[in-house]
């Protein structure tokens, strides 16, 4: 699954929501939750995003007995501990190592049934060539092993979230309206306006032939169009409000002003 949105728009909840689905999973028909099973990944761009992240699941995650820990550079984990955890953050350098080697570290790779990548639209960054081999290392693993590992993408909102969802595997309802773009809704306003992006047209290799200034530029000329509208929209609700003031006024106050 790929999510696309704002920043503070939810993107942490949905991650949340998926692990809620595979924790479903592991409870048998007694409704007993068998936690040895359990394992997944959550992998923050910095560490002090980890951080945050292990404070929130593990409060969250507190009454299911679930354990949240941080594997980073800073925060080493010893064997016992890795296998006692339900939920580890990490960094994409650190999980790349990882995932590189064999052995016990390679089985936490193996063990691992959902892996959530935030911040994905750093693919076009200097750091995105450990992303793409997470990706590619994680689609391999579950090729070859023949298991089922779900990876969860957050990304801020994307002009080309077609490619990249070509790129993670996705699929995409090319015959469903709600897939064909992606939206900007503007909530201050009286009314939800969807501004549409464009998206390029191509194969999976448009991916990599996305350069970071034609990104810009998109990005610049969609902020332009935002803007025109939003001025629209604010002096139709500007006019509005003069209109309903002036009807309000009964004769009597408009003969004392």
């Amino acid at each position: 699954m790929l999510v696309c949105a704002p920043t503070g728009a939810g993107k942490t909840n949905c991650a949340m929501l998926t692990l809620l689905h595979l924790i479903g999973q592991h409870v048998d028909e007694a409704g007993v939750l068998q936690r040895s099973a359990l394992k997944a990944v959550y992998v923050a761009p910095m560490k002090a995003l980890a951080q945050e992240v292990v404070t929130t699941f593990s409060k969250r995650l507190a009454p299911l007995s679930l354990v949240v820990r941080e594997l980073t550079g800073d925060m080493q984990l010893t064997r016992a501990e890795v296998d006692a955890a339900h939920l580890i953050v990490t960094t994409p350098e650190k999980w790349d190592v990882i995932t590189r080697k064999g052995g016990s570290d390679g089985s936490l790779a193996t063990a691992c049934k959902l892996l959530i990548i935030d911040e994905v639209h750093l693919l076009a960054d200097e750091r995105g060539a450990v992303i793409e081999s997470i990706v590619a290392r994680t689609q391999r693993l579950v090729e070859s092993a023949q298991t089922t590992v779900r990876i969860v993408a957050l990304s801020a909102t994307l002009p080309n979230y077609r490619d990249v969802a070509v790129f993670l595997r996705y699929p995409i309802l090319h015959n469903s309206t709600h897939s064909q773009t992606l939206h900007h809704f503007i909530p201050p306003l009286p009314r939800l306006f969807p501004l549409p992006l464009p998206q390029s047209t191509g194969s999976t290799q448009s991916v990599a032939s996305t350069t970071l200034a034609g990104s810009i530029g998109r990005c610049r000329s969609n902020r332009r169009s935002w803007e025109s509208q939003r001025r629209t929209e604010c002096a139709w609700l500007a006019s509005r409000t003069s209109a309903r003031l002036k009807s309000s006024m009964t004769p009597s106050a408009a003969g004392t002003r």
